[in-house]
């Protein structure tokens, strides 16, 4: 296998499989994602009773996460605390600090800290959120696969051979 090949497999192989075998890929990886949030204590401070499916968690808004309201508060005061490095990117800079107040949010996360950012604030107060580790490890796998699309002459001849297999 070519070093083209191998990164197609790695970042786009996914949509190579069939429709219903991506549907099902998807609704296995979001019942796993579901058992590790019933662990976390975001799922016991909103449904305290427990909770057996996905679509039983209740519609919320961000001030149902009072720990989020806190993590970004104390986000806030590292930065009014903590000064920038001359040489520090912003997200280096919220990366650093905001690791400090990560702690805070240990068990309400399903998997460990990743990122926050923060809301633009244009549905009204601007907000801090966080994200886990996994969310940040699919972002970069997502970007891989849009630099592999974007640059693979290999895209164009699939594309044509796929829709001249449909017809």
């Amino acid at each position: 296998m070519d070093e083209g090949s191998a990164l197609w497999e790695k970042y786009c192989g996914f949509f190579d499989k069939v429709f219903s075998e991506q549907v099902s890929y998807n609704e296995k990886e979001k019942e796993g994602l579901f058992e590790d949030w019933k662990l976390t204590k975001a799922a016991k401070h909103l449904c305290p009773d427990g909770v057996e499916r996905f679509e039983d968690i209740p519609l919320t808004s961000y001030h149902d996460y009072p720990i989020l309201v806190e993590f970004g508060k104390e986000v806030e005061r590292l930065s009014e605390k903590i000064p920038r490095g001359k040489e520090e990117s912003l997200w280096d800079y919220y990366d650093r600090i905001s690791r400090q107040a990560a702690p805070m949010l240990d068990g309400w996360l399903a998997d460990g800290y990743g990122f926050c950012c923060q809301t633009s604030g244009t549905g009204g107060e601007s907000k801090w959120v966080a994200h886990g580790e996994s969310l940040l490890n699919n972002v970069y796998r997502d970007i891989g696969a849009i630099i592999t699309i974007a640059t693979t002459s290999t895209i164009a001849v699939i594309l044509a051979l796929r829709c001249s297999c449909a017809a």
